[in-house]
């Protein structure tokens, strides 16, 4: 398999700022981030997660249809717990939930979450790890290690660097550890990967109300990240190189949004294969951006499964003008 994302399967339930409501949709990381990669590279892709016993099988197989291999998907004994629910406003920013009571009663922001016990037994048992890797991912060209706890993306970025030293590795970090006390555990882990892409969310949780690309020097200099790219919703992404010191800003790709749910990771991989296809962090950039564009066109990481590469090529086109 040329290209693997490690992180999370979801049944997410929606509002969206027009009001829209969508329960038991599917969803999560590794879904979002797989589909972004399909766009560019179908039949290459593999996803790692886990799934509960109630998980729609037919979602399962949707994916294999669409030319993503899920022998990586981990059967888990009783309910899925990664469930979740999403409040957005016109901004397209959001509150998170884990229940559909949420979403469904919901009459505005502010809302009170489960209980962090029910958050972290959902990671915890629902967040893939190494030992969910199948041997034929091994020798993957690029692993994109999507948002979960530390330790397990740790463990993730280590077994890939020993079985496949010469792999391209991405990694979103999760605003579960982005503490400035957890820095020494931070910098292992940034040094483990070739880039490094936090959301603005995750720069704030982190460093508070700081500019976005103060915050990548940060993450460089400070946390040992060689490349950093900022995902900053409306505003497009930052690339910031490490080595040669450049910023690029790349802006969106022009769509209407329906549902932002899953931009970010669907970015991640479709950086995912443009690093690997070009080895350059701002045309990679490009293809995230690309990717997540016809994600938030619809409801769901399903919902690109007809999307092409020409497609997405001619979208690629556009975007480098408009980035000029």
């Amino acid at each position: 398999m040329k290209y693997v994302v490690v992180g999370g399967l979801t049944i997410d339930n929606i509002l969206s700022a027009s009001g829209e409501r969508r329960f038991s949709q599917f969803g999560g990381n590794a879904a979002y981030g797989a589909a972004g990669a399909r766009i560019w590279a179908t039949g290459e892709v593999g996803m790692v997660a886990r799934k509960g016993g109630d998980f729609p099988d037919e979602w399962m197989r949707e994916v294999q249809v669409a030319g993503i291999d899920v022998s990586g998907v981990t059967p888990v004994p009783g309910p899925h717990l990664l469930t979740s629910g999403m409040i957005y406003d016109d901004r397209g920013d959001r509150d998170d939930y884990l229940s559909t009571e949420d979403v469904a009663g919901a009459s505005g922001r502010g809302r009170q979450n489960t209980s962090l016990a029910a958050q972290h037994r959902a990671q915890e048992e629902f967040g893939a790890d190494k030992a969910d890797i199948p041997a034929r991912y091994n020798s993957a060209k690029a692993v994109f290690l999507a948002a979960r706890y530390l330790n397990k993306q740790r463990g993730c970025a280590k077994h890939f660097r020993e079985v496949n030293p010469h792999a391209k590795l991405v990694l979103d970090p999760s605003e579960f550890y982005m503490h400035l006390e957890r820095s020494a555990e931070i910098r292992e882990l940034f040094g483990m990967v070739d880039v490094v892409l936090p959301s603005e969310t995750e720069i704030r949780h982190l460093l508070g109300p700081i500019d976005l690309l103060e915050g990548a020097k940060y993450l460089n200099e400070m946390l040992g990240a060689r490349v950093v790219v900022v995902k900053a919703g409306m505003a497009g992404c930052i690339v910031y190189d490490g080595q040669s010191r450049t910023t690029t800003r790349i802006p969106i790709f022009p769509v209407y949004a329906k549902d932002p749910t899953g931009a970010g990771d669907s970015f991640c991989g479709g950086f995912l294969v443009g690093l690997q296809e070009t080895g350059d962090p701002v045309r990679a950039a490009m293809y995230g951006t690309v990717s997540s564009s016809f994600i938030v066109e619809h409801f769901g990481a399903s919902a690109t499964y007809a999307v092409t590469r020409r497609e997405a090529e001619l979208r690629l086109a556009h975007l480098k003008n408009l980035a000029l």
